[in-house]
């Protein structure tokens, strides 16, 4: 079961996730790679949606299919970069709309469609000012229903306050594990320090101790950072050193000794641009309706650089 960490703010906003995919019947990894975020911009937000449980709907990643609920304009088949007019929502109201609709249609007539929990998460503009926003959309299993919550219910200007979401009911499960995780939130005033990466930092090493002795989540991660109060966004991925895919490994093993790691991006949803998971070596920079997003890329022992799309593992 995946482990999905968003933590928001009137600051900032992080999200951590594993990507890890196993098999439900005999608990088999099936996909160490597997991408569970996507990064969504609209006029008056900036947003990650991650979800846990069904790892497939329709035949595709669960992240594609969401990819293709938010975005129906999307070209049939093996997705790619696309910088053309599409039927993108300008408002998060529409966003989370259209994911509730598609969850509950899907969850009546696809009994292959078992259990799926989304979290949006990130920041939101309020009448000029940056607010922390969470929606969370749950469909249990063996159950048609879908049920959604927020959190904060209601606007607060405690610019110090932050909230946090955990994934998969993981921190009650393991509530020692969250318990040090809060108490180390709690040591960060967002309100006085305007940079994430001490929250990355506690989020990082939270989901290892969540990982440990647990066979269904990874150690190979996500990280999304969004600071909308400095216009900035990084994304980045943790781990192993991967294989190549495709065009990549040909062109990477002309370069075998040069080229030491890759890194992969999630979805990147906004404006006129969709771009879905990507595998990249050497740093590269998307703008989104006037966000610079720095995807922190592989390293190289060269001059080497690729960005190509990643491919994805079939279903089972």
């Amino acid at each position: 079961m995946t482990v999905i960490i968003t933590y928001v703010s009137h600051w900032f906003s992080v999200s951590v996730s594993d990507r890890r995919v196993t098999l439900a019947a005999s608990g088999a990894v099936h996909d160490d790679q597997a991408n569970k975020v996507l990064l969504v911009r609209t006029e008056d937000a900036i947003v990650t949606i991650g979800y846990t449980g069904s790892a497939y709907v329709a035949g595709i990643p669960t992240d594609e299919w969401l990819a293709r609920q938010i975005v129906p304009s999307l070209e049939p088949g093996p997705p790619s970069l696309s910088m053309r007019r599409h039927a993108i929502p300008q408002r998060l109201n529409e966003v989370v709309a259209r994911i509730i609709v598609a969850v509950r249609q899907r969850s009546r007539f696809d009994r292959s469609f078992h259990s799926v929990e989304i979290g949006v998460g990130g920041c939101r503009d309020h009448r000029g000012d940056l607010w922390p926003f969470f929606v969370g959309i749950n469909k249990p299993k063996q159950s048609s229903s879908v049920s959604f919550w927020a959190f904060p219910e209601r606007p607060d200007r405690n610019y110090g306050k932050f909230y946090v979401w955990v994934s998969g009911g993981w921190g009650q499960y393991k509530r020692a594990i969250f318990a040090r995780m809060m108490t180390a939130l709690e040591k960060i005033n967002p309100a006085h320090d305007h940079s994430p990466e001490g929250v990355v930092d506690v989020l990082r090493d939270a989901l290892l101790d969540f990982s440990n002795g647990e066979q269904s989540i990874g150690t190979d991660m996500m990280v999304v950072m969004t600071t909308p109060s400095r216009r900035k966004v990084e994304i980045w991925s943790e781990g192993e050193r991967q294989e190549w895919d495709d065009v990549a490994g040909r062109i990477a093993s002309k370069y075998s000794a040069m080229v030491h790691t890759i890194s992969y991006s999630p979805w990147i949803i906004g404006h006129q641009t969709v771009a879905p998971p990507m595998q990249l070596v050497a740093d590269q920079q998307l703008t989104l309706s006037g966000y610079p997003i720095h995807l922190r890329g592989g390293q190289s022992g060269g001059k080497t650089m690729f960005l190509g799309m990643q491919a994805r593992t079939p279903p089972p």
